[in-house]
């Protein structure tokens, strides 16, 4: 186990990097005081695997079907959402 101070720590951060990924624990201290651990950043994402929501979900036989409410709300409100979109694409596009 390495313990280095602040200083020390800001000074040489690759060469401390590359102590704690040959598997060293590195330490940082302040006052003589341990404060902080360097340790390997452990993120292993495990492969996604197909089919495992199988039988948990289900779809409505009509599912593609409009709802009724949102219908109405798109008949009465679609002036606003196109103006509003016309005027995003104008922003993005300047």
């Amino acid at each position: 186990m390495t313990i280095v101070n602040i200083h020390e720590a800001k000074t040489h951060l690759s060469r401390l990097i590359k102590k704690v990924l040959n598997g060293e624990e590195v330490v940082i201290a302040r006052g003589n005081k341990p404060v902080a651990k360097l340790v390997q950043y452990d993120h292993i994402r495990k492969k996604r695997q197909i089919g495992t929501a199988k039988g948990k979900v289900r779809m409505a036989k009509d599912f593609k079907a409009v709802a009724e409410d949102f219908r109405e709300y798109m008949e009465r409100n679609i002036s606003w959402i196109l103006k509003a979109y016309s005027g995003w694409l104008r922003m993005i596009h300047v």
